[in-house]
């Protein structure tokens, strides 16, 4: 629930919030600049224990999703679901790769950017990676994204 304004003051609905044990966030209602005193987008400043809530309720949610994406790739090695992959990677060039060193280098990488070290040694993430270690991963049709530094 929107608790916290772009003045970094709490709306009335902090006591609601409380009452139902609801996520208190905050700064989600901007309207452009357009001379109405309106704070910068992404400007709320929220005390660090509210992002924290707020990770505690997404990060199991982010995990999800990967491995949803991941596992969808290990039962169908297809381009349309590898580029789901690659949609979401920041990767350098793979020239000189072997195709099946370039999928492995794919998924450790994807895994190193998405998830915390804690998060990878899960035991369904260890079983996606093994499952998808020797799949052959063909990258020829898919426009991976180019790491900047």
């Amino acid at each position: 629930m929107e608790v916290y304004r772009s003045n970094g003051r709490r709306a009335a609905y902090n006591d609601l919030a409380d009452t139902y044990n609801l996520l208190k966030l905050g700064g989600s209602d901007y309207h452009g600049r357009d001379g109405h005193g309106e704070s910068e987008l992404g400007s709320v400043n929220l005390p660090v224990v509210v992002l924290h809530d707020f990770l505690k309720v997404a990060r199991p949610i982010w995990c999800s999703a990967i491995k949803d994406i991941l596992e969808g790739y290990a039962k169908e090695p297809s381009d349309t679901n590898l580029a789901k992959i690659a949609r979401f990677t920041r990767m350098g060039s793979f020239k000189g790769s072997s195709p099946s060193s370039c999928g492995k280098d794919l998924i450790d990488r994807c895994l190193a950017s998405w998830l915390t070290a804690e998060e990878q040694q899960n035991d369904e993430f260890e079983a996606i990676r093994l499952k998808l270690s020797h799949a052959t991963i063909n990258l020829s049709g898919v426009q991976v994204p180019i790491e900047t530094k």
